[in-house]
C-alpha cells in the first residue's frame, strides 16, 4: 500500500498494485551492445526483488535492429534462469528486513504520492501534459543525466568508458518498412475475413458498446473487443469517434544516455569507410614514463569515446623528436602528455615545433592547470582534457576540426 491509497475511497483488493516491469533502453547501447546482456539481467532481478507481477526482458539488439531470434531467446531465458535456477519465484519477499531497501521504497513512495497530488492539483494528467508540467520535469532530469554521462561522470561501459574504436558493428539488415507495412495490413485484413459472419457480427456489437460506454466501463468494453476478434485499429477509432479537435500536447522527448557519443562514433565510421581507417591521436608523451603515463592512458580512453585510434610512443626527449614523430604519423590531432610542473617549459616549444611541421595540427593539452591555462592557449593549445571536461563537445570540435562530421 502507499500513502494516500485510499484517499479516492478504493477497497483493499482495489488497492493492490498489480506490477508489469519491462527492462530499460535508456542505458542500452549500439556500441559494445553485449553488455546489454548484463544491464538486462541486473535490471531483472531488480526488478523480481522490487516484487513484480510480470516481466519482459528487451532483447540486447532491440536498439540496434529489430530482435532475432537468438537475441529473443536470450532474453527469455534471463527471465528463466532467474526463475527455474536462482528459484527467485520461491522467495517470499527477497528484500525483507533490508532498513535501506525497505527505507528507500519508504521514500520513493512518499515522493511520488507528493508528485501525485501536485499533478491532481493542476487537474489532473491531461491538464498537466497541456501545461508542459511532466515534460519540463522528464527533460530536467534527463538533462542532468546526460551532462553527466558526457562529463564521464556516469560511466557507461564500452561507450564514454574503455571504449573499443576496433570493434565491428552489429550488422543492421535493411528493413523495407513499405513491405512490412503491406504484409501486416494483408494479415489484419485476413484475420478480419477469415470469420464466419456470426462472428463477425458479435465484434460490430462489441464495438457498439465501446462507443456507448463511458469511464471505466469503456475499458472493459475494449477488453470484451479484443476477446471478440477486435483489432487494434478497429478499437481505436470507436474509442476516438467521439473526439473533438483540441490544441496537441507536446510529447515527451525519448532519447538514451549514449546516443550522443553514439552519433560520433558512427561519424568516425563513416569516415573510416571512405579514408580505409579510422582517424588517429598522436600522444605526444614527453619524458619518462612515470611523468607521462596516467594522462597518456587518460587521453587514449578520452578519445576512444569518439572512435580515434591512438598512436603511443615511448616518451620523448625533446620537442624536435615529437614533433618528427608526429609529423611521421600522419595525424592532425595531437595531445601533450606530461606534468604540470613541466608544461610551463615545455608547452611553447613543443608547441612551435609541432606547428612547425604541420600547421593545421589541432594541439590539446592532458589537464587543466588553471594558472597556466591563458599562457598555454597564447602559446597556441586548442582545447584542454581533463576529468571535468564535456566529452561530447570537446570530441565533436575534433570531429569538425578534422572534417568528421
Amino acid at each position: 500500500m502507499v500513502p494516500g491509497s485510499s484517499a479516492l475511497g478504493g477497497n483493499a483488493d482495489s488497492q493492490r498494485l498489480t506490477l508489469h516491469v519491462r527492462t530499460s533502453q535508456w542505458n542500452k547501447t549500439v556500441y559494445d551492445p553485449y553488455n546489454n546482456l548484463l544491464r538486462s539481467t541486473v535490471e531483472a532481478f531488480a526488478g523480481v526483488l522490487g516484487g513484480c507481477d510480470s516481466m519482459q526482458v528487451g532483447a540486447f539488439d532491440e536498439v540496434v535492429r529489430q530482435p532475432d531470434d537468438f537475441s529473443r531467446r536470450l532474453a527469455r531465458n534471463t527471465q528463466l534462469v532467474l526463475q527455474k535456477e536462482c528459484h527467485l519465484e520461491h522467495v517470499l519477499d527477497p528484500a525483507g528486513g533490508s532498513w535501506f531497501v525497505e527505507n528507500l521504497t519508504a521514500e520513493i513512495a512518499n515522493r511520488a504520492w507528493t508528485l501525485f497530488q501536485e499533478v491532481w492539483k493542476m487537474g489532473g494528467m491531461e491538464s498537466a501534459l497541456r501545461a508542459g508540467f511532466p515534460q519540463k520535469a522528464i527533460e530536467t532530469t534527463a538533462g542532468e543525466k546526460l551532462k553527466a554521462v558526457a562529463r564521464r561522470r556516469d560511466s557507461i561501459i564500452g561507450v564514454n568508458q574503455y571504449a573499443n574504436p576496433k570493434e565491428k558493428p552489429l550488422e543492421r539488415p535493411a528493413v523495407d518498412a513499405k513491405a512490412f507495412h503491406k504484409r501486416r495490413v494483408q494479415q489484419v485484413v485476413a484475420h478480419r475475413t477469415s470469420m464466419e459472419e456470426g462472428e463477425s457480427e458479435i465484434v460490430l456489437e462489441r464495438l457498439a458498446q465501446v462507443v456507448e460506454a463511458k469511464g471505466t466501463a469503456q475499458f472493459e468494453a475494449c477488453v470484451e473487443a479484443v476477446v471478440a476478434g477486435a483489432t487494434i485499429g478497429e478499437i481505436t477509432r470507436a474509442v476516438r469517434i467521439n473526439d473533438s479537435p483540441c490544441q496537441p500536447i507536446v510529447p515527451i522527448s525519448i532519447t538514451r544516455a549514449a546516443a550522443a557519443f553514439e552519433r560520433l562514433r558512427e561519424a568516425m565510421d563513416r569516415y573510416a569507410a571512405r579514408r580505409g581507417k579510422p582517424a588517429e591521436v598522436f600522444l605526444c608523451n614527453m619524458g619518462p614514463l612515470r611523468e607521462h603515463k596516467a594522462r597518456a592512458d587518460f587521453s587514449r580512453g578520452f578519445f576512444a569515446a569518439g572512435g580515434y585510434e591512438a598512436i603511443s610512443p615511448p616518451g620523448f626527449q625533446t620537442p624536435a623528436e615529437a614533433a618528427i614523430a608526429f609529423d611521421a604519423s600522419g595525424a592532425r590531432l595531437a595531445v601533450i602528455c606530461s606534468t604540470d610542473d613541466k608544461y610551463p617549459a615545455l608547452v611553447p616549444p613543443l608547441v612551435q615545433e609541432l606547428r612547425s611541421k604541420r600547421p593545421d595540427a589541432f594541439i590539446v593539452l592532458a589537464g587543466y592547470p588553471q594558472e597556466q591555462i591563458e599562457g598555454h592557449k597564447a602559446a597556441g593549445v586548442n582545447e584542454f582534457i581533463h576529468i571535468r571536461a564535456d566529452a561530447v563537445e570537446l570530441l565533436k570540435k575534433c570531429h569538425a576540426q578534422l572534417g568528421i562530421l
